[in-house]
């Protein structure tokens, strides 16, 4: 009877493996790479925790570690050393990367975001006036995602219409229809001839901007947000904006699994409770969803297009 009790146990637990491969994983590690985000490694514990406790409460591996970096060097060490099997990571890292780390994107976040540049009020400043010029911003911290897929061959985006008043909304089919001409005739602006800053935070970028210290700040889609509550925000004005794309890819580092699969249905699925929502607003974005086929072609050609790689971007300082 104990032994028939025993066979009966573990086909149970058979089926149950079946059903959700990734609960009973070997623990794995999980890794976050946003350079030039907010915060710090130890200051994230508590929300990486909090992520990858959803993740297996939603039906993914129920015993993933995990960390956060918003440092690119200091990520690509703690991937030799941990060999986490999944991740979040940066457009512009997963385009760095994809080939040395073997990157296979499962998830892209949603809304996509642009990235727009900024200067005093009444300047009207665009990428094609900053030859010699220097220029601020966090999303500096990858500067060759900056030179090669905001602002190279190919890229979209345009001048925005009126700055940030009301009458940017108005402007954004004119926009559209300018980004889609840059793009196919393949305009862009050399940033390797401005003298870049990549700053630690986005309030330097801005002070500096509006004191006339540089001649515009980048900045990402939350910092723009933000311009009106600070003070210094309050003399500048956004003059032009990127193109849309996804600002974080969830991947696995390596070949997909029945593990790695569990864990994005499960991040996917964040969205639709309370608990996952705020999760996602920490991270200024609504949800994830499944990466298309060829969402992400385009900027890996462009990434990898001839001139990109060998450009190189000044950088005066970093701070």
């Amino acid at each position: 009877m104990r032994i028939a009790s025993a066979f009966a146990t573990g086909l149970v637990t058979l089926a149950l493996l079946a059903l959700n491969p990734g609960a009973l994983s070997a623990a794995g590690h999980f890794i976050i790479v946003q350079p030039g985000y907010p915060g710090s490694t130890a200051e994230a514990e508590q929300f990486v925790s909090d992520l990858l406790g959803a993740i297996g409460k939603g039906g993914g591996p129920g015993d993933l570690q995990g960390e956060y970096h918003n440092d690119a060097q200091e990520a690509l060490k703690a991937i030799n050393e941990k060999h986490p099997q999944l991740g979040i990571v940066s457009l512009g890292f997963y385009l760095a990367h994809k080939d040395d780390l073997h990157l296979e994107p499962l998830l892209s976040s949603r809304p996509l975001d642009r990235f727009y540049l900024a200067s005093k009020k009444g300047s009207a400043i665009q990428p094609k006036d900053l030859s010699g010029k220097a220029v601020a911003g966090t999303p500096f911290q990858e500067q060759e995602f900056v030179a090669r897929i905001l602002f190279g061959l190919g890229a979209g985006g345009g001048p925005v219409a009126g700055g940030t008043s009301s009458s940017e909304e108005g402007g954004k089919e004119r926009e559209a229809a300018k980004g889609a001409a840059g793009a196919a005739k393949g305009g862009g602006a050399d940033v390797s001839q401005w003298k870049v800053e990549a700053t630690r935070s986005s309030t330097k970028g801005i002070r500096d901007a509006s004191r006339g210290k540089v001649a515009a700040v980048l900045l990402t889609e939350r910092e723009k947000r933000a311009l009106d509550s600070l003070t210094a925000g309050q003399e500048l004005e956004v003059y032009y904006r990127t193109e849309e794309l996804p600002t974080a890819i969830m991947v696995s580092l390596g070949k997909k699994d029945a593990p790695a699969e569990g864990a994005a249905k499960a991040l996917a699925g964040l969205k639709d409770n309370p608990e996952g929502q705020s999760l996602l607003a920490l991270m200024g974005i609504e949800g994830f969803v499944p990466v298309g086929e060829q969402e992400l072609a385009k900027f890996e050609a462009r990434y990898r297009a001839d001139g990109g790689p060998n450009r190189k971007v000044e950088e005066s300082a970093k701070k």
